[in-house]
């Protein structure tokens, strides 16, 4: 989670005067994030031909050097970061063909607690069930399990939350 601190950190810092925009009306703050979760990793399907295509939606968004991909840690390959309505969210993806844990699709949003999370997933997602939930150190986790239109597969939706930050993944439960 730290490092998604520092991906974010680092963009903006490094380029505090980029913007970026598509219009999606007035939002509520957990709309939007639940907009977000679904145009940038559901409507995608894993699919990384499908990410591009999303992201040339619009008009102004910034890819992410590889430099900062690898340093997530998270074996993702490609990432942008990319502005809704209000909030600024980080999409990263990663096939991890070279491993058996499959395809994963993830957004971090700031000021997001786990709590809020939790809600969001239960009032904009409610094919998925809270399966698990951990402490790892300062992050919180909690695990859902279901379906989702257009998947083959059942899908995990992992939040991870800490310090501000929180993390929405999708992954296949059994890729």
């Amino acid at each position: 989670m730290r490092v998604m601190f520092k991906i974010v950190f680092v963009l903006f810092f490094l380029f505090p005067t980029l913007t970026f925009s598509l219009d999606l009306g007035k939002l509520s703050k957990s709309e939007e994030h639940a907009q977000a979760l679904s145009i940038l990793c559901i409507q995608t399907r894993l699919d990384p031909n499908e990410i591009h295509r999303v992201m040339e939606l619009f008009e102004k968004k910034k890819k992410l050097p590889a430099d900062v991909l690898k340093n997530a840690g998270n074996k993702a390959e490609l990432g942008y970061a990319v502005k809704l309505a209000n909030n600024i969210y980080i999409l990263t993806y990663g096939s991890r063909k070279q491993s058996k844990e499959g395809p994963f699709c993830s957004v971090a949003m700031d000021n997001v607690s786990m709590e809020a999370a939790k809600a969001l997933i239960n009032q904009y997602f409610t094919t998925f069930a809270l399966v698990e939930e951990a402490k790892v150190g300062l992050s919180s986790v909690s695990v859902f399990k279901g379906i989702a239109p257009g998947f083959q597969k059942d899908l995990a939706l992992s939040i991870q939350t800490e310090v501000g930050m929180s993390v929405f993944s999708i992954y296949y439960v059994n890729p």
